[in-house]
């Protein structure tokens, strides 16, 4: 059964499949299969890989249309993740297994989701009046407030561990999960089922050298680039550089500052936030950016009701249409091709791609 599980998976899109048990993963708070399916035995991981000219065009700015491509193929990408899954868990129920389809992103432990569309429906009645009775009382009730975002965000199943576990991949210096044929450039999917499966070796070999480059190209400084901390996955044990503050990656992948570390280059977004290199500070500046953000109203409010809208309801084909997805950075995972001479000339694109601004009518430019 083995081979035809991921001969499916195959066959519905994926590039890269593997397999692990959930007593390799049952020691890892993140990758506890249990926690999605009580009787869970095993593990099925999956990759699938980005357009390799798509994402250069967006690295380097080629234009207007680059993120407008990047991002409707990150929800292409997903979209298919959703598919696969959904493929793998109809033959394992055809079978008279139990199985569940993983959220591929934006799925985590501290959001309810029963309780999230009325969270998002209060914050869409929130922008509305920003917009049209700016004086409202409740308006002064947010301006009264200090924390507006939780940055707790552990996953409900981290897809990079189960694919450490399933030889998919090992983490790199960044964290993100590199692949020997792909770097970097994959987005995940996992399955868990009651199914007792045979499981694939992890990799012996890490595809990263550790060359660092990630840390070059990220605006928010959220990995160290001297520092370093172990992750264990099963019997792997991965050194990946330093996490900082979340907040660093909110602010910046987020769409809320497109400058902060580096002034030659930017992200995509056309806004300007500091971001503070103490961690202490990280969270205040992002709940201080949010609450900015929202009472400026217009383009800004939208930027925070989109995060709100990920991060409370998930990137699901019956949530989030392809259109609505938008990218504006995820450099630390886009630079990293499959060898370093690939990473260094991403790099060279990056530096070299300018930065993105807006004018009063909203329009967006690229100025080089």
């Amino acid at each position: 059964m083995k081979d035809q599980i991921k001969q499916i998976a195959r066959d519905a899109g994926a590039d890269l499949v593997g397999i692990t048990t959930k007593d390799y993963l049952s020691d890892n708070q993140c990758a506890d299969p249990t926690y999605y399916l009580p009787t869970a035995e095993s593990v099925i991981g999956f990759a699938v890989a980005l357009d390799k000219e798509i994402v250069r065009e967006f690295l380097g700015k080629k234009n207007g249309a680059a993120q407008e491509k990047m991002s409707r193929l990150e929800g292409e990408t997903y979209h298919k993740i959703e598919r696969i899954g959904e493929a793998l868990k109809k033959f394992l129920e055809s079978k008279g297994y139990e199985a569940v389809n993983c959220e591929a992103n934006m799925d985590y432990r501290r959001v309810k989701r029963k309780n999230a569309n009325q969270t998002i429906d209060q914050m869409k009645k929130l922008v509305e009046l920003i917009e049209n009775d700016p004086n409202n009382p409740f308006i002064e009730l947010i301006k009264s407030r200090d924390k507006l975002y939780d940055s707790d965000l552990t996953p409900k199943l981290s897809h990079r561990y189960v694919a450490v576990a399933c030889g998919i991949g090992r983490l790199g210096w960044s964290g993100n999960l590199i692949t020997p044929e792909y770097g970097a450039l994959v987005y995940l999917g996992s399955v868990i089922t009651n199914a007792k499966l045979d499981p694939d070796p992890p990799l012996k070999e890490n595809p990263c050298n550790h060359c660092k480059i990630c840390t070059t190209v990220c605006q928010g400084q959220l990995v160290d680039s001297k520092e370093s901390q172990s992750v264990k996955v099963g019997e792997t044990e991965e050194t990946i550089g330093k996490k900082h503050a979340l907040s660093k990656c909110v602010l910046s992948c987020g769409g809320f500052t497109g400058q902060s570390r580096f002034k030659e280059w930017g992200t995509w977004s056309p806004w300007r936030v500091d971001i503070p290199k103490e961690d202490s500070e990280a969270d205040k500046v992002l709940n201080q950016t949010l609450k900015e953000f929202l009472l400026a109203g217009g383009l800004r409010a939208q930027n925070v009701l989109r995060l709100s809208m990920d991060t409370q309801l998930g990137f699901g084909k019956s949530i989030k249409a392809v259109d609505d997805f938008r990218v504006y950075c995820a450099f630390c995972q886009l630079v990293c091709g499959a060898s370093e001479e690939i990473r260094r000339e991403n790099r060279e694109l990056i530096r070299a791609s300018g930065v993105v601004e807006m004018d009063d009518s909203g329009k967006i430019m690229i100025k080089k």
